[in-house]
């Protein structure tokens, strides 16, 4: 009689199988999650807006002529939700043309002619960072009024104390004489225009290494320190390619982008932060030799105003003392713009209305403007526009 062979019984798979097993789903799962979000979700930035190569005569690094790289801050949680009054954070996704000489335009092979030519100069609200081409003031401004030719020498970072070597580099550049300026100023007293003004006062010009706009500082450190480089060029590509990289760990204002002036701001302050935009302006007419009749000048309201007005009717409290100030600079500001000729629009009321009373968002979550805002604008813009048009066709008719 044949003998049954006897086996041990089968406890199935090991504890450390199952452990495997389990981590390689969780991976796994991640990683699907991971590319799904990074398909749905665009938030990725790209610091370079120079050329990698870039350098001076002798290998010295180039100035920028804008303030270092500033990353927003919006979180991975934002996305999620309703951030009011601003809606649903969820970035879109442009697609943004440059022409030969870096402007943004309506494609990449754009070519410029003689005749009336107005030039938009400002930071990224000028750009249009964010929105389609034809949903910027540029392009509602060419839909609209076709017989003049707009140019963007809009810059991202940038601030009124570059504004005069941009423009006068740009139309070393393009060989073009301007009729007329529309120039933005963007009123924040945290991230705007002065505080990044102040910050290149105190800490020089930027350069660029890596095609990264840097302070001085921030490259001599990158210089000296093999470490530094390859932390420096990691976090670059990172926030190039991953959109969950720029939530989850969003990056600081670094000091040298804005010295902001949340702690500081005092009606004793105003002549001399006055007599910086005024400065400014005057520099970049002399650029573009052109008089005050011949300059629109546009405030960008400040979306963190706006915010705190908003949450301030919800709460039934005053807006805090700082925007109070800020609001109050500017008020005199205007006054000043429009006594020395300037074709002055202040847009503020009408876009604060926007996303206060008609319930329409007027801003990203960014901090930068939604289609509906620049509409607003150039119907705030559309009588100095009149003017301001009126003088280039005249010039080109006689």
């Amino acid at each position: 009689m044949r003998q049954r062979e006897l086996r041990p019984p089968s406890h199935g798979p090991s504890i450390a199988s199952k452990v495997k097993a389990l981590i390689v789903v969780v991976v796994a799962s991640f990683a699907m999650a991971l590319a799904l979000f990074e398909l749905a979700v665009d938030a990725r930035i790209d610091g370079r807006r120079f050329p990698r190569d870039l350098r001076g005569p002798n290998g010295e690094p180039v100035r920028a002529m804008v303030t270092p790289i500033y990353v927003s801050t919006t979180r991975v949680t934002d996305f999620f939700k309703e951030v009011e009054p601003f809606g649903r954070c969820l970035p879109a996704s442009v697609e943004v043309h440059t022409d030969r000489f870096g402007l943004r335009s309506s494609s990449p092979d754009r070519r410029y002619r003689e005749g009336p030519t107005i030039a938009l100069v400002g930071d990224s609200y000028t750009f249009g960072s964010e929105v389609e081409y034809s949903q910027t003031l540029q392009g509602l401004l060419e839909a609209e009024r076709s017989q003049v030719q707009f140019i963007n020498f809009g810059v991202s970072g940038s601030s009124s104390s570059y504004f005069a070597e941009t423009v006068r580099a740009k139309l070393g550049l393009t060989g073009l004489r301007l009729d007329g300026l529309i120039v933005g100023l963007y009123i924040d007293m945290q991230l705007g225009d002065l505080p990044r003004t102040i910050a290149r006062e105190a800490f020089g010009d930027s350069v660029v290494y890596d095609g990264v706009s840097i302070s001085r500082s921030r490259y001599d450190e990158i210089s000296s320190s093999g470490i530094e480089r390859l932390a420096f060029w990691l976090e670059v590509e990172l926030r190039r390619r991953l959109s969950s990289f720029n939530l989850v760990f969003p990056a600081a204002v670094r000091r040298e982008f804005a010295s902001s002036l949340r702690d500081s701001l005092d009606p004793r302050l105003f002549d001399e932060l006055e007599r910086r935009v005024l400065d400014g302006l005057t520099s970049l007419r002399s650029a573009a030799s052109l008089p005050p009749g011949q300059t629109i000048v546009w405030l960008v309201p400040s979306n963190l105003e706006v915010k705190e007005k908003w949450l301030a009717r919800r709460e039934g409290r005053a807006p805090e003392r700082f925007f109070e100030l800020s609001r109050e600079f500017w008020d005199r500001l205007v006054m000043r713009l429009r006594a020395d000729g300037y074709l002055t629009v202040d847009p503020r009321g009408a876009i604060e209305r926007l996303a206060l009373e008609d319930g329409v968002p007027a801003f990203s979550c960014s901090g930068h403007f939604a289609p509906s805002a620049y509409r607003r604008l150039l119907d705030e813009m559309n009588a100095a526009l009149d003017r301001l048009v009126a003088a280039p066709l005249l010039s080109e008719l006689h």
